[in-house]
């Protein structure tokens, strides 16, 4: 079950990744929104991955 929400999980990460600068951001500032964005959707990986790896540990 944590496999199969992770792989979800990560798929919709990428896909936000490249949907979110070509939809919802085509209105702004092309340097203000997407140095708005990328960096939470980093943060927001980076925690993700810690928490994949914390299961690593448990097995």
């Amino acid at each position: 079950m944590r496999k199969l929400f992770l792989t979800v999980w990560f798929t919709f990460l990428i896909l936000l990744d490249y949907l979110v600068p070509y939809t919802i951001l085509q209105g702004y500032n092309k340097i203000t929104g997407l140095y708005v964005f990328w960096p939470l959707l980093t943060l927001v990986v980076a925690v993700s991955c810690f928490w994949l790896m914390t299961g690593w540990r448990e097995k």
